[in-house]
């Protein structure tokens, strides 16, 4: 299976002009792996492992977030949007208008991995990624989805 994935967006400040994100759906997720543990909570403790490792602090989840990120992965595993970026600049206003102090903003997505260690890793290995990852950001929410195929669609929303 091929991967795909993109890096993206560290926003000091933001917005970037991307497509309108529109879904009536209600998040739902939980994918869990072959032993059991919740995909997303993986990710946050690898991610979390990775970040101590540079001195950084733990990001610590936040509601408002994980239902942004679970929304579009949602939407991309669904084909509502394509597989990217789509609708950022709508997820950010949204969070902007709901965590107190927000400051900027990024996020990581991908799709086709097929366990919380393999995204990690091609998140860090990546440049783009990697830098929203060791960015100066203090919280941020994750959703995975899998679509009608069992293809999972990861995303990572960092908020500082």
């Amino acid at each position: 299976m091929k991967i795909l994935f993109i890096a993206l967006v560290t926003c000091s400040v933001l917005f970037s002009s991307c497509a309108a994100l529109h879904s009536n759906e209600s998040a739902s997720t939980d994918v869990i792996n072959s032993s059991g543990s919740n995909i997303e909570d993986e990710i946050l403790v690898q991610i979390n492992q990775y970040r101590k490792t540079k001195s950084l602090p733990a990001l610590k989840l936040n509601s408002e977030i994980i239902t942004e990120a679970r929304k579009h992965s949602r939407d991309m595993a669904n084909n509502s949007v394509s597989f990217g970026h789509g609708g950022f600049s709508d997820r950010a206003k949204r969070l902007q208008g709901k965590i107190t102090g927000f400051k900027g903003i990024a996020e990581n997505v991908a799709y086709g991995q097929i366990n919380a260690s393999e995204v990690v890793k091609d998140w860090i290995k990546s440049p783009g990624h990697r830098v929203n990852i060791e960015g100066n950001y203090t919280q941020t929410g994750i959703g995975v989805i899998a679509n009608k195929k069992g293809v999972l669609y990861y995303t990572q929303i960092f908020v500082r």
